[in-house]
């Protein structure tokens, strides 16, 4: 569903907004102050996280397809970011993890675990899809190579490398 933008809520403050930029229109509204969302890449999809869970809605019905819980982070909303095929999901599930998930299920596909997570600030995956890049507040950046972990994963067991390898 094309035209649809997010504003995130602040600390606090407002809860996060979807607007439809042709009328200007808000169409749904995410109480709850600090929460933060990312549309899949056609937007037929929304993830919305708060400080407890994340949930994944579709665009058009805005009915729930899955919702997970996370780590509570003193009500810190986490992060979002889609692979770019719209795929999977990066979830920030705690201070030092991210998950990523299947985008039509919420199943979890991996857990990621890095010693200079905290305070993640934002989830990016390479249009090829081989890296996922996370910054934290204090400017760090952790480099995943993804196609590494999809090969370190197929080693443990069949099935675990299930997600979409890069085109």
């Amino acid at each position: 569903r094309a035209g649809l933008e997010w504003s995130k809520g602040r600390w606090r403050g407002p809860s996060g907004r979807v607007w439809e930029l042709a009328s200007g229109e808000v169409l749904r509204e995410f109480p709850g102050g600090h929460v933060t969302g990312a549309f899949s890449p056609r937007d037929a999809a929304l993830v919305v996280g708060d400080g407890d869970r994340f949930t994944c809605y579709d665009t058009e019905t805005w009915s729930e397809r899955w919702s997970c819980s996370r780590q509570w982070l003193d009500a810190l909303s986490g992060v979002v970011g889609f692979s770019p095929d719209g795929s999977y999901v990066v979830l920030g599930h705690s201070r030092h993890t991210v998950r990523l998930v299947d985008a039509t299920t919420g199943e979890e596909l991996a857990t990621l675990a890095g010693p200079d997570m905290l305070e993640l600030n934002d989830a990016t995956v390479s249009p090829d899809g081989s890296v996922l890049l996370l910054t934290t507040v204090d400017r760090a950046v952790e480099r995943w190579d993804l196609l590494e972990l999809r090969e370190k994963l197929r080693d443990v067991g069949p099935g675990l490398d299930r997600w979409e390898k890069p085109r």
